[in-house]
């Protein structure tokens, strides 16, 4: 009973199936378009890039003496911490910044632990 009343509230609407936009590629039912599978890697990397580059500032951390170094440390991974909060990453062109630069700041640092 409820579901006829319902269907005829919306009048036929619901009987002709789905808007013609939410047919297109990259549409949702929502209006708002889907990100391509390329955007959501890129979008997974890049978190991960972010995430990669604190790990290594927290391990610099935990092994330095030097209070003043360590300040300096912690205010990297700090600022890495706010750009991995702010999601400014799930943009494209951000995205794809933080892909392209991020693998070398994770090899400098990475050297600087092995060191």
């Amino acid at each position: 009973m409820i579901g006829i009343a319902l269907r005829s509230k919306m009048g036929a609407s619901m009987s002709e199936g789905p808007n013609e936009e939410a047919q297109q590629p990259g549409a949702s039912t929502t209006g708002f378009p889907l990100p391509s599978g390329e955007i959501l890697d890129l979008q997974h990397l890049a978190r991960a890039y972010i995430q990669q580059v604190m790990r290594c500032y927290e391990a610099l951390l935990n092994r330095e003496g030097d209070q003043r170094r360590q300040a300096e440390l912690e205010a990297q991974w700090e600022r890495y911490s706010k750009e991995l909060r702010a999601r400014g990453w799930l943009e494209e062109d951000e995205a794809r910044r933080v892909v392209n630069e991020y693998p070398h700041i994770v090899r400098r640092l990475r050297a600087e632990i092995d060191s």
